[in-house]
């Protein structure tokens, strides 16, 4: 019999076993396996696995229908498009790293030829997985239940609480907090131009001191607002409201009110929750009805929690994200959006263009329906605003999907606009289909330089870390930083600057027990990058490309056991740091890595986006000169 030792604790006496494999970690013993590493080497495999399962369960028969069409909640409209499976969110779902490394288990002991598995280890959701996978596959199991048990980061009132008292307490709260206080926008002045087109987009994240004075200047957008003063359209901005220091609801209410006070003809902006009224929040409720309906009778899904050829069912690490899906948070979240996008749809027109930032989020595929049940003519415009990840899996989909037809198909847009060749590429090769994509200027990146060069070499050198916004990898961020520091080993390194995120104040982390020096620096990163050498980004950010871009040597920190998101892994050639030694070589380095040519498209004139509404604009003139 040949066994493997996962562990996922300490433990200081193993019991006896051919071979060990670590859980959760990349820094382990020679000749022992680190299942993160595994996941991270085999992720294209995985990646391609996984959107090809999210496929086949949608398109599993129970009771003579698939689940897509069990669950059609408009004529027009799956919800299962709005579920978390559907959604394959890594940040929502911390189940799809762990399905991830559950199928590089898998795939090590076949390799290993393994008859039995003991986990070490207090997670209970692995266990049952590991234990009825071993009995399918008639491998000897053993659990040993020992070890810190690991928490999700949810609060523990999602954790714990029933899923509809969950979804009951978030609709209420969301009465309380949004509903009954985002009265309608109103305005002194028609709209100047008889074809209006409509932007939707987050809020804030804007030049606060333009939009207080009454125009409204989103940093996702930037220059695109200039272009727009010259298109003869009226223009409505749609705001999706997400809680900010920048701009509180409240606060978001009174700047929409006094944008629309500036020229109620040309621009006119609106918040998603306005569209709330009584009768939109009774249609929610009928659909999270409908959907806890569902769920009992999909009770036969769980056997379809298993890839293609694997004898591996992980629905129990899964579980939570599909009852919550169709009895939760999630379920109530997706109705309300359902109905006010749908009577914001019925508001706003798309005549002849309609627009979103493109994220590949639920709500911009109930808002594709909505917008084409109103106005089926109209061309409808994602932008891709900011730099693709490979393992970002929400933006990516299995190619059949894209060839679906019906009414349960997967909206896509009639035009993706993508920053340039990184994402263009990526799209591409994941097969989205090419005739929609379009390139145009990267407009959150146009004050980067446009022919990257290497900087002067300085000794003592500056580091630059630039911390992310997940407690957890920040800790882990730092702590790799400290290990070098406590090691002695600190190589020509003079100073340590630290931009934190804004989400995330790193003060508290770095008070409570660093030995190197350090300055906390909160200034742009346009502002700093002439004061540095090199630079140690979080996984989270896109600053590694802002490092090449600006011919600094920079590296990535690793995710602490969790999904790889930088825009760099698989795609860049940037080391990406997991354990010790390999940031005491790149401390070492002065190697620059440069962006491969046209990764962003730079161009302050905006050619390219000028042509693609312009076309729309020429279409709007000579429909008007015929009539």
């Amino acid at each position: 019999m040949t066994t493997l030792l996962l562990i996922d604790a300490t433990l200081h006496t193993p019991p006896p076993a051919d071979h060990h494999a670590y859980w959760a970690t990349y820094d382990v013993p020679e000749n022992a396996f680190s299942i993160p590493a595994l996941v991270d080497r085999d992720a294209e495999e995985l990646r391609r696995e996984y959107l090809a399962w999210v496929n086949d369960l949608g398109d599993m028969v129970i009771n003579g229908r698939c689940i897509r069409s069990h669950l059609r909640l408009l004529p027009d409209f799956s919800f299962w498009w709005m579920t978390l499976i559907a959604e394959k969110e890594p940040l929502k779902s911390e189940s799809i790293h762990v399905v991830f490394k559950m199928r590089a288990l898998e795939k090590l002991c076949d390799q290993l030829q393994s008859t039995a598995v003991t986990y070490a280890g207090r997670d209970r959701a692995v266990h049952e997985t590991l234990s009825a996978w071993c009995r399918a596959s008639q491998r000897h199991y053993q659990w040993i239940e020992t070890g810190v048990r690991r928490h999700s980061t949810q609060s523990w009132r999602r954790r714990t609480l029933p899923h509809v008292v969950q979804a009951i307490g978030y609709l209420a709260l969301e009465w309380f907090r949004r509903y009954r206080i985002a009265r309608p926008a109103r305005f002194k002045a028609p709209a100047s131009h008889g074809d209006e087109v409509t932007i939707v987009t987050f809020f804030p994240n804007v030049d606060m001191e333009r939009t207080r004075a009454g125009r409204f200047w989103s940093r996702y957008w930037e220059k695109l607002h200039e272009l727009l003063d010259q298109l003869p359209l009226t223009v409505n901005w749609l705001w999706i409201h997400v809680d900010s220091e920048q701009a509180r609801f409240r606060e978001a209410l009174r700047l929409r009110d006094v944008c629309n006070q500036r020229d109620p003809g040309k621009y006119r902006h609106f918040i998603v929750d306005e569209f709330m009224s009584l009768g939109c929040v009774l249609r929610a409720l009928g659909y999270y009805a409908f959907l806890c309906w569902k769920g009992l009778r999909l009770r036969a899904v769980k056997e379809g929690f298993h890839f293609a050829g694997s004898t591996l069912n992980f629905y129990p690490v899964v579980r939570r994200d599909w009852r919550a899906s169709l009895s939760g948070i999630i379920a109530m979240n997706g109705a309300l959006f359902m109905a006010a996008l749908a009577a914001a749809a019925e508001r706003l027109p798309v005549r002849p263009w309609g627009m979103f930032i493109w994220e590949n989020q639920p709500w911009e595929l109930m808002l594709m329906c909505a917008w084409r049940r109103r106005s089926p003519s109209a061309t409808l415009i994602g932008y891709q605003h900011s730099a693709l990840r490979f393992l970002e899996l929400r933006s990516f989909a299995d190619p059949r999907e894209y060839r679906q037809k019906g009414p349960d198909a997967r909206p896509v847009p009639d035009v993706l606009v993508v920053n340039g060749s990184g994402a263009f590429n990526l799209m591409r090769e994941s097969g989205f289909p090419e005739e929609r994509l379009y390139e145009a200027e990267a407009i959150r990146y146009l004050d980067l330089p446009k022919r990257p060069s290497k900087q002067q070499h300085r000794t003592p050198r500056t580091l630059l870390l630039v911390t992310g916004y997940l407690p957890r990898e920040v800790q882990f961020h730092i702590a790799l930083v400290e290990r070098i520091a406590r090691s002695g080993d600190w190589p020509s390194i003079g100073n340590v600057l630290v931009k934190p995120h804004p989400f995330f104040p790193v003060e508290p982390l770095l008070a409570s027990g660093v030995t190197f020096k350090y300055e906390v620096v909160k200034r742009p990163l346009a502002e700093l990058w002439g004061q540095v050498d090199l630079a140690f980004v979080a996984n989270s950010t896109s600053a590694v490309l802002e490092a090449m871009y600006q011919g600094v040597p920079v590296a990535v920190c690793a995710p602490d056991d969790s999904m790889n998101l930088s825009p760099a892994f698989k795609r860049l050639p940037v080391p990406i740091i997991a354990i010790a030694s390999q940031l005491e070589t790149f401390l070492r380095s002065e190697e620059v890595v440069l962006p491969p040519e046209g990764y962003f498209i730079l161009d302050e004139q905006m050619p390219r986006w000028r042509a693609l509404l312009d076309i729309r604009v020429d279409a709007i003139l000579k429909r008007q000169m015929d009539v």
